[in-house]
């Protein structure tokens, strides 16, 4: 079904990976309120209608990206009543329509209509505005290219992270609230107040080397 069907290539662009499972993939570019553009990948499955696929999109943690959700494993068993590792495929075989969301900053969000990655102004971000600008966006986008009012959602660790921020918004959530159905979080997180692990240490010691710079 595919030519390439071992291929694993933790380095491959998105739509490689997709292609070499078998599946089609597209490519979107998001352009958000802040001029950030966000490279968004869709999985096209070849066994089911397009309009009838229900929207669904895959928002990966802290330091990933959207390939988190199709690189666990190079098998894709077809067969809907066998599980894979690879919660986009698995989406995709069964009628979805999914859409690998990525942030700004990382591999698939370096991109800006007047920025450079390397301008420290492009840099100057907090988890908010990702909450408040990126997210919206990316919301807008998949509803208005599949004509679906009605979109899921699906985060990993920070992606649950700026669902619940946005869900909570005041004015935001208005609208997300009645979008967003159902919201499904995967190691939810709000806070890493009791967090052990060595990657908090590590952001408090960048935090108080950059305090010392200023």
């Amino acid at each position: 079904m595919c030519k390439n069907y071992n291929y694993q290539s933790h380095n491959a662009p998105n739509c490689e990976i997709v292609t070499a499972r078998g599946f089609h993939c597209e490519k979107h570019f998001v352009l958000t309120h802040q001029g950030y553009i966000l490279e968004v990948h869709r999985i096209v499955t070849p066994y089911f209608k397009r309009k009838t696929c229900h929207p669904v999109i895959l928002q990966h943690g802290l330091t990933g990206t959207s390939s988190n959700f199709i690189m666990a494993s190079p098998h894709v068993p077809l067969a809907p009543n066998v599980v894979g590792q690879n919660l986009g495929f698995e989406l995709a075989k069964r009628g979805r329509d999914v859409w690998l969301s990525n942030y700004r900053g990382n591999d698939y969000g370096m991109q800006h209509v007047s920025l450079s990655s390397s301008d420290e102004q492009f840099w100057n971000f907090t988890f908010d505005e990702i909450s408040r600008f990126d997210m919206p966006a990316v919301i807008d986008y998949v509803q208005l290219a599949t004509n679906h009012s009605k979109v899921s959602y699906i985060g990993h660790s920070q992606g649950t992270a700026v669902m619940f921020a946005l869900l909570s918004d005041p004015v935001l959530s208005i609208k997300y609230n009645d979008v967003i159905q159902p919201f499904v979080a995967i190691s939810p997180i709000t806070r890493i107040g009791n967090a052990t692990t060595i990657f908090r240490h590590l952001v408090k010691t960048l935090h108080s080397f950059s305090s010392r710079l200023d």
